[in-house]
C-alpha cells in the first residue's frame, strides 16, 4: 500500500499502518485519548508555546531596554563591552520566557484537569467519604445541615 503523495503524511508510521484512508491527526493519538482530549492537549501546547514566545519578545525589548538606560545612567560600570550588550537581552528574554509559559500553562491547566483525572480512583479521606455517603443517601442536605450531623 503506497501512501498518498503531497498530503505530508508520506513518512508517518500511524499513517502507513493505516493505509490509504486518511485520518486526522487528532483520531489516531498513540496514548488512546479520545480526540477531545488531544485537542485540548493541542490548545494547551499552543498557550504554552504563545506564552513562550510573547515572553521571549517582551524580555528581549525589556532587557535591550534596560540595557540602554544601564548604560547611559551608569557609564562609569564597565557594561560597555559586547557580550553584554547580547547577555542582557538574551538572558532577560529566557526569563521572560519561562515566566510567561508558566503563566499560560497555570491558565490552562483547568481545561485539562478532566483529561488528567479520567480513568483514576481517588482514595478518599474519612471526611471526604462521609461527605460522599450524605450525598448519596439525602442528595437535598445542605452544607450546614451536613456540618451539624458530623458535631
Amino acid at each position: 500500500m503506497a501512501p498518498i503523495k503531497g498530503n505530508g503524511l508520506e513518512n508517518d508510521v500511524f499513517f502507513q499502518k493505516l493505509g490509504s484512508s486518511p485520518v486526522h491527526p487528532l483520531d489516531r493519538h498513540p496514548s488512546g485519548l479520545s480526540r477531545s482530549d488531544a485537542e485540548a492537549l493541542v490548545e494547551l501546547r499552543v498557550a504554552l508555546w504563545r506564552g513562550g514566545a510573547i515572553g521571549f519578545a517582551a524580555g528581549f525589548i525589556t532587557g535591550k531596554v534596560g540595557y540602554s538606560v544601564v548604560n547611559r545612567l551608569y557609564p562609569h560600570l564597565m557594561l560597555r563591552q559586547r557580550h553584554f550588550n547580547v547577555a542582557a537581552p538574551l538572558g532577560v528574554a529566557a526569563v521572560g520566557a519561562l515566566v510567561f509559559s508558566i503563566a499560560a500553562g497555570r491558565n490552562e491547566i483547568h481545561s485539562l484537569h478532566y483529561v488528567l483525572t479520567k480513568g483514576s480512583k481517588p482514595k478518599l479521606t474519612e471526611y471526604q467519604q462521609m461527605v460522599e455517603d450524605a450525598k448519596k443517601t439525602e442528595p437535598g442536605l445542605s452544607w450546614e445541615e451536613l456540618r451539624e450531623r458530623q458535631r
